[in-house]
């Protein structure tokens, strides 16, 4: 997708940001720390994802339909 940033400035008050883990996370051993303590609560079982589509490996031509449809929110996954 290409946005034309001209546009966002003719529009009046509309702007565009694209946030880089970098800005979030220097030194590296910073970043190191957040994924630490991301990935233990993730372990913990703190934190859940359950996948939003399951479809079997079957139907891979559909679920490439779905996403290249803008069909699906979340995870789509294939099993066996």
């Amino acid at each position: 997708m290409v946005i034309d940033t001209v546009q966002l400035a003719v529009k009046g008050s509309l702007w565009l940001t694209r946030p880089a883990m970098v800005h979030y996370a220097t030194p590296r051993s910073h970043m190191l720390e957040m994924a630490d303590e991301l990935f233990g609560l993730v372990l913990a079982g703190k934190i859940t994802s359950e996948p939003s589509r399951t479809l079997p490996l079957e139907e891979a031509a559909e679920a490439h339909r779905l996403l290249e449809g803008r069909k699906t929110t979340g995870a789509t996954v294939l099993v066996p």
